[in-house]
Order: C-alpha cells, then sequence, then structure tokens
C-alpha cells in the first residue's frame, strides 16, 4: 500500500468531508466524500471510502456514517453520489441498495 505523504493528507482534509467513527477512541469505521471539481460536474460526488472493522459490522456503524455522509450531501448541493464496488463484495452491494444506489455499469479495470 502506498504511503500518502502528510502533505497530501492535510489537503483532503481541507478538501474531503470524513466521517470517523470510535469507540474509546479506537478508529471502528470511517467514510470519505470527495466533491468533483468544474462548472459542469460539482453537482455530483464520489464516496471514495467506507469501512468498518468486522467486529462492529451490523451494529449500525455504517448506517450512521452512510447518512452523516449523505446529509452532507445534501446540505452542499451535491445531486448524485457514485461509487465503486467490487461485484464479490456482496455484503457492500447489499447495504449500498438500502441505500438506494443503483447498478448502472460494469468496468472491469476499475479496482486494481
Amino acid at each position: 500500500m502506498k504511503k500518502l505523504s502528510k502533505s497530501v493528507v492535510i489537503e483532503r482534509l481541507k478538501s474531503d468531508f470524513i466521517i470517523g467513527s470510535y469507540e474509546n477512541n479506537n478508529l471502528i469505521g470511517i467514510g470519505g466524500l470527495t466533491r468533483f471539481a468544474g462548472s459542469k460536474l460539482q453537482h455530483r460526488a464520489l464516496l471514495w471510502g467506507m469501512y468498518v472493522r468486522s467486529e462492529y459490522r451490523g451494529k449500525n456503524v455504517a448506517n450512521t456514517i452512510m447518512s452523516l455522509l449523505i446529509g452532507h450531501a445534501t446540505d452542499s448541493k451535491i445531486e448524485r453520489v457514485i461509487l465503486t464496488v467490487v461485484s464479490s463484495n456482496l455484503r457492500a452491494i447489499s447495504f449500498y441498495k438500502k441505500w438506494k444506489f443503483i447498478s448502472y455499469g460494469f468496468d472491469p479495470y476499475a479496482v486494481k
């Protein structure tokens, strides 16, 4: 895994919307959203990351994170949130469907 420099992390924290869920000061879940740049794309955002530690799955952590991400998108006048999910990750697909995400394409090279 490529490590990001401190300056890159700082810039992302300034521009992206990131939610962390903690228990006893330990990060147990995280989600990130970034708005597309440019006047013709700024109505869209990319949900670039969503992760909950395995022992906390099924305990409403992901729903809380997603609720805050979608709330931020709504407050920011974002009309479309898009994401990529690996087709074999059935748990994630089921979760996103519950949040009304729909599949609109298949890209075998989207994730390496």
